[in-house]
């Protein structure tokens, strides 16, 4: 198979995953009435269930980039391995940022929400604008992977926010 077949294969596994999502920010729309605990309850097991997904994708990622780019690509793209070991380092912020999302539409959280991807795309560029002249390539991986830091940082300090407001007997 050629390296196009396995990245699409890849592209399949990820879209899988993204077409789940969806039907996670249904069920936490759905427990929203039942009360901000239950909510909080599950927030918390798909946190920590996301962020374990990522540390393995992401080491994964980050043992296998060169490998992998060779295998697939050919020596003509291992200079994509370091940049690709620093968005699999950073893959942890995208996943936590899945679950971060899902809670704040199901707290309505939505204005905060567009907000803090504002805030997370400014910081982009500004990193974008900072690293790229002096890094290349990986220094767009590392304004992408410190965005989505600001980006999770925020949004968790929100949601984390509502969920201590409203008690722990909501």
């Amino acid at each position: 198979m050629n390296g196009g077949g396995r990245t699409l294969q890849w592209s399949g596994l990820l879209l899988l995953w993204g077409t789940l999502l969806p039907a996670l920010v249904a069920l936490l729309v759905v427990l929203a009435p039942a009360g901000l605990s239950t909510l909080a309850s599950l927030f918390r097991r798909s946190l920590i269930g996301s962020a374990l997904m990522a540390l393995i994708i992401g080491g994964a990622g980050l043992i296998l980039a060169r490998p992998m780019m060779l295998l697939f690509y050919g020596q003509a793209y291992e200079a994509a391995v370091p940049p690709l070991k620093v968005l699999a380092g950073g893959s942890i912020f995208v996943f936590c940022t899945w679950i971060l999302h899902s809670a704040a539409i199901a707290m309505n959280l939505d204005r905060r929400l567009v907000g803090t991807t504002a805030i997370g795309l400014v910081a982009n560029i500004a990193l974008n604008i900072a690293f790229i002249p002096s890094r290349g390539i990986t220094g767009a991986a590392w304004a992408t992977v410190i965005a989505e830091a600001v980006t999770v940082t925020l949004l968790y300090l929100q949601v984390h926010r509502r969920l201590a407001a409203a008690g722990p007997s909501s």
